[in-house]
């Protein structure tokens, strides 16, 4: 797996950038006093569709940032395949792809921030 540490806001798009999480590592929520809180996974929060779903009445409050890290399944886009013809001894060898790793494409709305 991927180590991944994002920075979301509560109450925007909290999508995380890879949806197959192994294990979710921390999540700190920043106050404006510098000060940090903990939050734990299946009490403070849940992750759904590779969105965070905050427990009501728990979290970070409405449009403040929290930093989460988690282990994650990488995910790429196949960019193209190679052009050959792999074999050996009458039988096809696997197939040669080009891989992107999938946060280098822009998502709808990268452009405006999001």
């Amino acid at each position: 797996g991927v180590k991944v540490h994002q920075v979301l806001y509560r109450g925007e798009e909290e999508a995380l950038l890879y949806a197959y999480v192994y294990r979710v590592l921390s999540c700190v929520g920043m106050e404006t006093d510098y000060s940090t809180t903990a939050y734990t996974l299946g009490e403070d929060f849940r992750l759904e569709g590779g969105r965070v779903m905050w427990t009501p009445g728990r979290g970070p409050r409405m449009g403040r940032p929290y930093g989460i890290t988690y282990l994650a399944a990488p995910e790429f886009y196949v960019f193209r395949e190679l052009p050959q013809v792999r074999g050996q001894g009458g039988h096809e060898l696997p197939r040669r792809l080009h891989l992107r790793p999938w946060e280098l494409f822009p998502r709808p709305g990268a452009a405006f921030g999001r």
